[in-house]
């Protein structure tokens, strides 16, 4: 009987340690690109949240917002139906923030 003592990896176990390795790489570069876009959609509902909510305080405040806002580098449009001018009765006011196929719509009645 011939002891024979092996030393090192075979080729088999080599081929399947890389495999596992470069599925273990591909797993985690697709959570990078899944988490790093779901950062930036939050980013941009933010921008949306904000610019509506401030043409709004600005719209009950008696004053007619502008009609774009720059958050963070990017322009958000924004859009008023209704009323900025204090009437006799309630108004509804609605803004809808937009940016690149994103909107958000804020309204709020203001009574005198």
């Amino acid at each position: 009987m011939i002891n024979k003592r092996s030393r090192g990896l075979t080729i088999t176990e080599l081929m399947v340690s890389i495999a596992i390795m470069v599925i273990g790489i591909m797993v985690f570069a697709a959570m990078q690109a899944f988490f790093s876009n779901d950062t930036k959609n939050r980013f941009i509902y933010g921008c949306l949240v904000s610019g509506a909510s401030n043409a709004l305080a600005s719209c009950m405040a008696g004053q007619t917002p502008s009609s774009n806002t720059q958050c963070g580098g990017i322009n958000v449009n924004i859009s008023l139906s209704g009323s900025c001018q204090p009437t006799t009765s309630c108004n509804q006011i609605s803004v809808t923030s937009s940016y690149n196929g994103f909107s958000y719509q804020e309204s709020e009645y203001v009574c005198p």
